[in-house]
Order: structure tokens, then sequence, then C-alpha cells
């Protein structure tokens, strides 16, 4: 083809006409990739069936929407992305412009580094027959285009990065390392239609990850696992539990060859890729496009797999509990199918929980403006099983605290048994004289919660948080009802949770509160945070889940402590639906009944 270009002016024009209409014609025939690793390092960019799909994919998306890349390493969709932008320069009659960018700028344009964004632009039109290439400027973090006035500039990630600026497309290679993720979402968002995010993972606790779960329907989202990639796919098999299964039936294994059945897809050259890997969060990374384990959890995803799997079921009823405003007293249960309040539990005759029984609240505290949310725990402390959750992100802290006085005296239990009465329009309970125990977390805005407790509504029965004192080891009260939080003991209410879950001490039937869980990580900074607060540039959470229910869920873990030892209950767990559970609501509805 080049030879061909040479012949003549009529077969170089006909040959730029069919690089400019066909973007895997000119990458197959004229391009170029550069790999040190082989000898010689300079390849022809002959590209494999995944690789154009994404072209094709990519081509599209430039000016029209958005598109979020996620690859394993060494799949060439850097260099993809390089030709994409550089094709669209070359070829658009029209006066285009792009921008690229990466976390910092030496990894856009450095003088002879081949790892930069710039470097690769210049080695693609270093190795086009003369006819093909257009005449052109070269300048630092600069391109432009003299035939037809199109440019390509380049930026590091900073917090303004594009902001103010117009581009048909704007790349972002290894988006998931950039620090201020979410600040450059929002600085490039009005600037271009047209953002290519391209990244392997790296954890959670960053903007690409969000990205990638992002429900806008105008964004494209590609995967590109080794598993696509031909050569690395060359003896692809995978198990289930236990039992071998080989996908790639064409592929000889030798006899002894040592088949890993751990249930995810391998091959001979994955299994040689984990030897060579120093540890499972690089194979993570690197290799299996697994955000969770790319980073370090706090909680481990096995145990939260195995709990999640044996005792999370859908909720029995979603609603809202009524009260009376001034006095928290409830008045009801309404249903409505969407909550914010999840029951587990079956309501006795007269709407009310099981009151043979005592129950633990929790409460972690939001500020109510949607950042996050406030949520409720409650837990039946003879089976040591959560019953009812409780999430809004709308609601300030002085009424959160009236829902969960009010929730107190609605899960009063034993000990508002006493105070039962009847009257004219039916049951109803006393509720004034005592209820649950009650625990919050008492930072920030908890302090607004407690006031509205302790003063306005004199609500008592509450946590204290104990502490050793000096070397005696006695045992004192703090003289502030709540939980406060600081960097260690906060380690230590999740590792008490963690525990507890583990070891099967509690039941938690909420799938939402432990699919949070799976976001808690190791800081840089030595602590334990969620991952969408870890990086969060505002400071109220920006609209995001911060595992606000776990919260709810170790304070009542620590509430237990106060109230019963936290012991494995020897009370068979049974499962909704059953016989045995039909037999358990007959025999509380007899004891209802004999009780009157």
């Amino acid at each position: 083809m080049i030879k061909l270009g040479f012949s003549s002016q009529r077969a170089a024009n006909q040959l730029w006409r069919m690089c400019q209409e066909d973007t895997l014609f000119y990458i197959n025939t004229f391009g170029y990739t550069y790999d040190p690793r082989v000898n010689p390092p300079v390849l022809p960019f002959i590209t494999y069936p995944f690789q154009d799909d994404i072209i094709l994919e990519m081509e599209a998306a430039l000016g029209d929407h958005d598109m979020v890349v996620e690859k394993s390493r060494d799949m060439g969709l850097s260099w993809i992305c390089i030709y994409i932008c550089e094709k669209d320069w070359h070829f658009n009659p029209f006066e285009v412009t792009f921008l690229m960018v990466s976390r910092k700028e030496d990894l856009v344009d450095k003088a002879e580094d081949p790892k930069t964004l710039f470097w690769k632009i210049d080695f693609i039109l270093s190795h086009l027959p003369a006819w093909l290439t257009p005449k052109f400027k070269r300048q630092k973090l600069h391109l432009l285009n003299y035939y037809n006035g199109s440019t390509v500039d380049g930026e590091s990630t900073t917090g303004d990065v594009a902001r103010g600026d117009r581009r048909k497309a704007i790349f972002f290679d290894e988006f998931a390392s950039v620090d201020d993720g979410r600040r450059v979402l929002a600085a490039s968002a009005d600037s271009t239609d047209c953002r290519i995010f391209n990244s392997t993972p790296k954890g959670v606790a960053n903007a690409f990850y969000e990205l990638t779960k992002t429900q806008d329907p105008k964004t494209v989202k590609f995967r590109a696992h080794w598993s696509t990639h031909p050569k690395k796919a060359k003896g692809l098999y995978t198990s289930k539990q236990g039992r071998l299964s080989i996908l790639d039936e064409k592929h000889r294994f030798p006899d002894n060859y040592k088949f890993i059945l751990d249930g995810k897809l391998r091959s001979p050259w994955y299994d040689g890729e984990c030897v060579r890997r120093i540890s499972s969060v690089e194979i993570a990374q690197e290799l299996d496009i697994d955000y969770l384990g790319s980073g370090y959890q706090f909680f481990s995803p096995e145990m939260l797999d195995k709990v999640k799997a044996k005792y999370c079921i859908e909720p029995f009823h979603l609603g809202e509990l009524r009260y009376d405003h001034a006095t928290c007293k409830p008045t009801g249960f309404i249903e409505n199918g969407k909550g914010p309040w999840r029951l587990w539990f079956e309501p006795n005759a007269d709407g009310k929980p099981v009151d043979d029984r005592n129950y633990v609240v929790s409460v972690d505290v939001a500020v109510g403006t949607g950042s996050s949310n406030s949520t409720i725990s409650v837990y039946d402390l003879k089976l040591k099983e959560k019953v009812a959750e409780y999430a809004d992100a709308y609601i300030q802290p002085h009424e959160l605290a009236r829902l969960a006085v009010a929730a107190c005296k609605y899960f009063g239990g034993a000990s508002l048994k006493a105070q039962k009465t009847r009257s004219l329009e039916g049951w109803a309970i006393n509720s004034d004289a005592g209820g649950a125990f009650l625990i919050w977390e008492n930072n920030g805005h908890g302090a607004i919660f407690g006031k509205t407790v302790f003063d306005d509504l004199a609500y008592r029965n509450v946590y204290y948080r104990s502490s050793v004192s000096g070397t005696s080891l006695s045992v004192k009260k703090s003289k502030s009802p709540g939980w406060h939080t600081t960097k260690d003991n906060k380690v230590n209410l999740l590792g008490a949770y963690a525990k507890a879950l583990g070891d099967e001490e509690i039941i938690n039937r909420s799938s939402l509160a432990l699919s949070e869980a799976y976001e808690y990580i190791f800081t840089d900074r030595q602590s334990v945070e969620h991952a969408v607060s870890a990086k969060s540039e505002d400071p109220t959470g920006a609209r995001h889940n911060h595992g606000d229910r776990v919260i709810a869920d170790a304070l009542a873990v620590e509430a237990m402590k106060e109230v019963i030892p936290l012991e494995k209950s020897e009370e068979k767990v049974i499962l909704p639906g059953s016989l045995a559970f039909r037999r358990r609501r007959r025999e509380e509805a007899e004891k209802e009944k004999a009780f009157w």
C-alpha cells in the first residue's frame, strides 16, 4: 500500500480517502505500535477482534457521548485512544480540537519518553509515509494540523482541567489514579459532550469506579478483560464447585498441568502472571478488573459473601412509621411498598413487634441535605437479629431524633408490655414510660440529635460509653450520652462488628447494609473509611452512599455489649415461610391472646 501510494498522486488520493472513511483500514494498513519487550520493538498494529469492537465504539462516541473503558493491563487501549484522536485530527475535513489528560504533566508530554501520550502521537506520525502525513506544527503539549486547523492539546488532571474549554472530545488516561476525580468530572462536564475514560481499576475510592456504576443511558461502557485477548486466552478454563471446565477445547495441556480450581477465569498465561505478581491486590488491579479486590478492604469479602448467601432476604414489609410529633408516641406502621423503613418481622395482631423481648435501636446521623443517608438499625436482643432498617438522606437531625425515639417506643418490647392498655379505638401502647435501648454517633450533627433526644424529649434509656480508668482498671461511664468516634475507636467498633458477623454472633438480613461493608477500606492515613467519603472533596459527601448502614449496625453491636453478653444464640434459625416459622407465629399470637 505504501508503494502504491508513491506510484501516483491518484493512488495516494484514493488511499487517503480510504483511511479517512475507515479507521480499521487506516490502523491495520499504516499503523505501528511500540513494545520494547520484543525484538524488534516497532510492530505493525494489527488489531484483534476485541480491539476492532472498541475502536468502532470509541469512534461513534466522538462528539456525542461519554465512554468508560475498564481494562486489564496491556490490552493496547492507550494506543487505541491515541489512534482515535490522531485519526480524526488527521483526516477530518473540518477543524476539530481534542484534549488529552493524564494525572501529571510528565505522563502527557515529556521528551523521548515512550510512556507519555504525546510521544505515542509523535510515533504514529513518524511511521507514516510522506504522502499520508499532513503538514503540522508540534510544540510541548500542543499539536496543530495546518491542513484543517485541528489541534490536540495536553493537560494534567488538576481540579480545574478543561474548565471553560470547548473540545470535540477529551481523553482521560488511567483515570482511576487521579486524586481529584470528582472535581475533574465537574470541571470537564460542560467542555465537551464526549469524555473517554480509560483505566485499570484501583479500588473503589475514586471517581472512575463511580463512573463504571453510572446509570446514565448515554454513557457507553466497554470492558476489555484479558480473556478477550486471543493470545492470553489460549487454554482458557474455569471451575465450578471444584470441578474443572475447559473453555478452550483446542488447547492441549501437559499431562501434569496443575489447574487452579478457584472459580475464576484462568489460562496458562494468567496462571503464570499470578506467580509473577506480588499480591492479590496487584492481580485484581492489573488483570481481573476487580475493584473491590484492587483496594485494601476492611471487611473480608469472603466473609460478607458467606453471610449474604446464608442470611440475607428481602424485607417482609416496606413503609413508614407514623407517630405523634409532640410526644413521639407511635400511631402505626403504614405500608407503602417503598420505605424508608424495611421490616424483617411480621407484626402481631396489633400491628406491633413481638413484645416479649427487648430491642436495640442504633442511629447514624447525617446532615439531611441529601449528601448521605441518616440510618437506623433495630436488633432483636433475644435472637440477636436485625429486624428493621431505616434510611433517608433528607431528614434533619432534630427530626431524626424524634423518629428514633418513636422507634424506641414502637420497639419497646418487654419493657413496655406492662404499659399496654385498651381504649375505645382498639389496642394501644402507653409509650411514655420507656422503650428500646438507644445508641447514636454523636460526632458532628449527632450533637443536635443527642440534644433533641436528651433535652427536648427527655428520653433516658440511652447509651453511655464505658472507659477503663488508669491502672485500677475500673470501668467508668462517660458523662455524655452516645458514641463519640475517634480514628482508633472507629477501627475497634468496625472490627467488633466484623467479628460478630463472621462468627455469626448476630444475623444481618439486609443485603444493602452488607453491600456497603464491601466498600470500607484502609486508607493511607492508617484509618478505616468508606471508599466514597475517603475521596470526597465535598465535606457533605456530594450525594453518594457513605456506608451509613454499616455504622448503624456496628453501633448496635456496641450497644448489645451494654445490655446482654454478645454470644451465639442457641435458638435455631427459623427460615421465613417454613413450617417452624408459621408455628412460631401461631404460638406468639396465642401468647398475646392469653396475656389479655
